[in-house]
């Protein structure tokens, strides 16, 4: 899908209502259909940047939790999805990983902080972060 596909369905999927019941019936399908398939999967649903769902599968490891946040940050950065900016970074013939201003980690994002008691400062140190 190029950039016009996945903009036109973006603006399909578009919800006009999102409460706290519909993630939770939201979370709860993506879970389900996951199960079906044999996957694990980590889900985190928000509004207003507040978390309403989120579920870790058995055997989801901590990356996949990392991951969430991530891809957060760069649709909270971009007010549109992780996959429409990966793909717009492509087209240009660029990776937003190494081309774009926002930084893989946010330092004042208190789970960011967490990341760092979890990985400790041995870690910091070993790798120049």
């Amino acid at each position: 899908m190029n950039t016009t596909q996945l903009q036109a369905q973006e603006e399909q999927l578009t919800l006009l209502t999102f409460g706290h019941e519909e993630a939770l019936q939201l979370g709860q399908t993506i879970i389900d259909l996951e199960k079906e398939d044999g996957v694990n999967v980590a889900v985190h649903i928000e509004k207003n940047r507040i978390p309403v769902f989120t579920y870790l599968m058995e055997g989801t490891p901590e990356e996949n939790y990392m991951w969430l946040f991530r891809k957060k940050r760069v649709t909270d950065h971009y007010q549109l999805s992780s996959h429409f900016i990966a793909k717009r970074f492509e087209e240009s013939g660029l990776s937003h990983d190494t081309d774009s201003l926002l930084p893989a980690r946010n330092a004042s994002d208190p789970r960011e902080r967490c990341r760092d008691d979890w990985y400790g400062v041995s870690r910091r140190l070993s790798t120049g972060d």
